[in-house]
Parts: C-alpha cells; sequence; structure tokens
C-alpha cells in the first residue's frame, strides 16, 4: 500500500500537462478530456486504487447507473 500511496504523492507534484503524459505512459489511453489538473488527478488516484484493491462490484455499478438514469429524467432526485 506504500508504493501506491508513494504514487500518488509522486503524481500531486506534476502539472496538468506531465500528469496528462503519465496518464498515456501508465494505462497506454489518451486522459479523460478533463481541463482540471484537480479532477485529472483523482481520476488517476481512482484507477491507481481500483486497479490494486479492485474496482466497484457489478451490482454497485448497474445502481449507480440507475441512479444516474434517474436523476437525468427528474433531478429533484
Amino acid at each position: 500500500m506504500s508504493e501506491l500511496r508513494d504514487e500518488i504523492q509522486r503524481l500531486s507534484g506534476l502539472l496538468l500537462t506531465q500528469l496528462r503524459a503519465a496518464w498515456r505512459e501508465r494505462f497506454n489511453l489518451p486522459p479523460p478530456p478533463y481541463q482540471s489538473r484537480a479532477l485529472l488527478l483523482h481520476a488517476f488516484a481512482y484507477r491507481l486504487q481500483a486497479r490494486h484493491s479492485g474496482d466497484l462490484g457489478r451490482a454497485t455499478r448497474r445502481r449507480m447507473t440507475n441512479l444516474a438514469k434517474q436523476f437525468e429524467a427528474d433531478p429533484r432526485y
């Protein structure tokens, strides 16, 4: 776990352009088109943690998708 924490700490010191380059290198994919360095850093940390500890389960992802659809249909929720 300390390796993960160290990597996230290292990433937190990068500029947005460096963070995007690190994303490409680490995941072999273009980074999401976030304009905010903070948002990209959070997404990066989430991806690293999900790879290390496991991502959300299928039921949780399905529930989140359903909640998003409900909110899109009626934002009062």
